[in-house]
């Protein structure tokens, strides 16, 4: 049993082992797809290249999906902003520089009439005294109170330098139904 133990120490035999141990071609049950993986790994590999290129180009190409993704999102996002009446209301509630208490009126005019399209009312004077008085025909004077009625007639001749007739026989010549 000493005898075998010198024979370990021996130079030769233990540089074989390590030697072995650290050799991959001595591993031969593994399948080749797995073998070139892992040798793609290693620099002396002629395939490493093939596999980085690939790599690369997969990164590639999803970001690229990414990122025509992104860019049709934010054109629906602002396709659905276009076509907002409500949103076009409001940015032009905005432009006009009228105090926050002119534009919550506004919008409780244009709410309480249901228009189809609320920035119709903002068109011309005729149409914000049309939309007036179709409010005040709708609501009733219990509602539409004259202090309303005076602070619509402010955001006219603000907007319009037009002080519209407080008569109701005044009305704009438009049909009713057709701008419902």
């Amino acid at each position: 049993m000493w005898n075998i133990i010198p024979s370990l120490y021996n130079s030769e035999t233990l540089t074989r082992i390590l030697r072995s141990s650290g050799d991959f071609s001595v591993q031969k049950d593994i399948p080749t797809g797995m073998r070139l993986v892992r040798d793609s790994f290693w620099a002396s590999s002629g395939d490493s290249h093939f596999l980085w290129v690939l790599f690369g180009l997969t990164l590639f190409v999803i970001a690229v999906f990414s990122l025509w993704h992104e860019v049709k999102k934010n054109q629906r996002r602002k396709k659905q902003t276009a076509n907002n009446p409500d949103r076009l209301f409001e940015q032009l509630l905005e432009s006009t520089g009228l105090t926050p208490d002119e534009k919550k009126l506004l919008n409780e005019m244009t709410s309480g009439i249901r228009l189809k399209h609320p920035a119709m009312c903002l068109l011309s004077p005729g149409m914000l005294d049309w939309s007036r008085q179709l409010w005040l025909k709708e609501k009733g004077r219990r509602i539409v109170t004259a202090g309303k009625i005076a602070q619509i007639d402010e955001i006219a001749v603000k907007l319009y330098d037009h002080r519209p007739s407080s008569t109701p026989e005044a009305e704009s010549s438009l049909k009713v139904d057709s701008c419902l």
